[in-house]
Formats: C-alpha cells, structure tokens, sequence
C-alpha cells in the first residue's frame, strides 16, 4: 500500500466515523425528545420505546469513543 493509498483510508475512515458518530448522536437526541413528549401526553409504552432507542443510542456513542481511544491507544 502506497502512501497516498493509506493517507486516503485514513481521510475516509475518519470521514466515516465523524459522520456516523454525528448522526448516531443526532438520532439519540431526537428519541430523548419524542421520549418526553410521550411522556408527558401520557402515552407510557411509547416513551418507554422512545427511551430505549435513546438509550441504545447513548451505548452506541459512548462505545465509539471508547473503541477509538482505545485504537489511539495501542497505535
């Protein structure tokens, strides 16, 4: 793999990897939201589904920051 290959795979991985974190993070904030107004319209079963999409979401940015400090880490 040339230089120029590996400086490619690198500005496209991280391109990747921002833009998924930023849209992962995006749609957790958005379920928080629907949560609460579920919630507050009384409608248990949907805030409670809204919750646990928030809160998948929250698994999923905080496990990417751990997975890329700890790849930062070992390089």
């Amino acid at each position: 793999m040339t230089d120029t290959e590996a400086l490619l795979e690198v500005v496209l991985v991280g391109f990747l990897s921002g833009v998924g974190l930023i849209v992962i993070f995006s749609l957790t904030i958005a379920e928080t939201v629907r949560a609460m107004v579920a919630r507050r319209e009384h409608r248990r079963g949907t805030a409670v589904l809204h919750a646990a999409g928030a809160a998948v979401g929250g698994v999923l940015c905080v496990a990417a920051v751990v997975l890329a400090l700890t790849l930062m880490m070992h390089k």
